[in-house]
Protein backbone atom coordinates (compact mmCIF):
# COMPACT_ATOMS: atom_id res chain seq x y z
CA UNK A 1 0.00 0.00 0.00
CA UNK A 2 1.02 3.61 -1.31
CA UNK A 3 0.31 6.79 0.08
CA UNK A 4 0.67 10.19 -1.90
CA UNK A 5 1.45 13.20 -0.22
CA UNK A 6 2.45 16.65 -0.96
CA UNK A 7 4.68 19.28 0.95
CA UNK A 8 4.57 23.22 -0.50
CA UNK A 9 7.75 23.48 -3.14
CA UNK A 10 9.45 26.40 -1.66
CA UNK A 11 9.50 24.90 2.39
CA UNK A 12 13.04 24.33 3.61
CA UNK A 13 13.67 20.84 4.48
CA UNK A 14 13.10 21.56 8.22
CA UNK A 15 10.07 23.39 8.11
CA UNK A 16 8.20 20.76 5.22
CA UNK A 17 4.62 19.86 6.04
CA UNK A 18 3.08 17.23 4.59
CA UNK A 19 -0.22 16.72 3.24
CA UNK A 20 -2.52 13.92 2.38
CA UNK A 21 -3.11 13.34 -1.28
CA UNK A 22 -4.43 9.92 -1.38
CA UNK A 23 -3.74 6.20 -0.45
CA UNK A 24 -3.25 3.53 -3.06
CA UNK A 25 -3.19 -0.38 -3.27
CA UNK A 26 -0.37 -0.75 -5.51
CA UNK A 27 2.99 1.81 -6.91
CA UNK A 28 1.34 2.35 -10.77
CA UNK A 29 -1.78 3.22 -8.94
CA UNK A 30 0.33 6.06 -6.63
CA UNK A 31 3.00 6.81 -9.58
CA UNK A 32 -0.08 7.98 -11.79
CA UNK A 33 -1.71 9.79 -9.13
CA UNK A 34 1.01 12.00 -8.04
CA UNK A 35 2.12 12.97 -11.86
CA UNK A 36 -1.61 13.83 -12.16
CA UNK A 37 -1.02 15.42 -8.82
CA UNK A 38 1.35 17.85 -10.98
CA UNK A 39 0.10 17.65 -14.24
CA UNK A 40 -3.23 19.38 -13.10
CA UNK A 41 -1.08 22.27 -10.85
CA UNK A 42 0.97 23.08 -14.20
CA UNK A 43 -1.83 23.54 -16.40
CA UNK A 44 -4.02 25.56 -14.08
CA UNK A 45 -0.87 28.00 -13.77
CA UNK A 46 0.29 28.27 -17.64
CA UNK A 47 -0.52 31.39 -19.53
CA UNK A 48 -0.99 31.35 -23.23
CA UNK A 49 2.48 32.45 -24.34
CA UNK A 50 4.29 31.05 -21.35
CA UNK A 51 8.06 29.33 -21.88
CA UNK A 52 8.79 26.27 -20.31
CA UNK A 53 10.69 28.23 -17.70
CA UNK A 54 7.97 30.00 -16.63
CA UNK A 55 5.59 27.14 -15.85
CA UNK A 56 8.24 25.44 -14.08
CA UNK A 57 9.28 28.32 -11.88
CA UNK A 58 5.75 29.48 -10.95
CA UNK A 59 5.50 25.72 -9.90
CA UNK A 60 8.44 25.68 -7.84
CA UNK A 61 7.33 29.07 -6.50
CA UNK A 62 3.37 27.99 -5.78
CA UNK A 63 3.30 24.41 -6.53
CA UNK A 64 3.26 21.30 -4.38
CA UNK A 65 5.45 18.57 -4.49
CA UNK A 66 4.54 15.10 -4.32
CA UNK A 67 5.90 12.49 -2.80
CA UNK A 68 5.10 8.95 -2.84
CA UNK A 69 5.45 6.63 0.78
CA UNK A 70 5.03 2.84 1.09
CA UNK A 71 3.16 2.63 4.08
CA UNK A 72 3.87 -1.08 4.68
CA UNK A 73 7.45 -2.29 5.11
CA UNK A 74 7.51 -5.30 1.83
CA UNK A 75 5.87 -2.49 -0.26
CA UNK A 76 8.91 -1.58 -2.88
CA UNK A 77 10.21 2.28 -2.91
CA UNK A 78 9.15 4.32 -5.91
CA UNK A 79 11.49 5.30 -8.14
CA UNK A 80 9.99 9.11 -8.59
CA UNK A 81 11.58 12.22 -8.54
CA UNK A 82 8.53 15.13 -8.81
CA UNK A 83 11.25 17.62 -10.05
CA UNK A 84 12.49 15.76 -13.12
CA UNK A 85 8.40 15.11 -14.16
CA UNK A 86 7.66 18.63 -13.41
CA UNK A 87 10.44 20.03 -15.67
CA UNK A 88 9.88 17.54 -18.51
CA UNK A 89 5.88 18.08 -18.54
CA UNK A 90 6.36 21.73 -17.83
CA UNK A 91 8.21 21.77 -21.34
CA UNK A 92 5.84 19.71 -23.12
CA UNK A 93 3.52 21.63 -22.07
CA UNK A 94 5.13 24.67 -23.16
CA UNK A 95 6.03 23.70 -26.21
CA UNK A 96 2.27 22.15 -27.30
CA UNK A 97 0.97 25.45 -26.25
CA UNK A 98 3.48 27.75 -28.34
CA UNK A 99 2.26 24.89 -31.57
Amino acid sequence: MYSVESYNAKAPLAERQYMARGQFDNEVDALTAARAFIDGQLRATIAVSASFEDVYRDWLEFGEVPVIVAIQTEAAQVDFDPYAYAASQAQLIAQVRAE
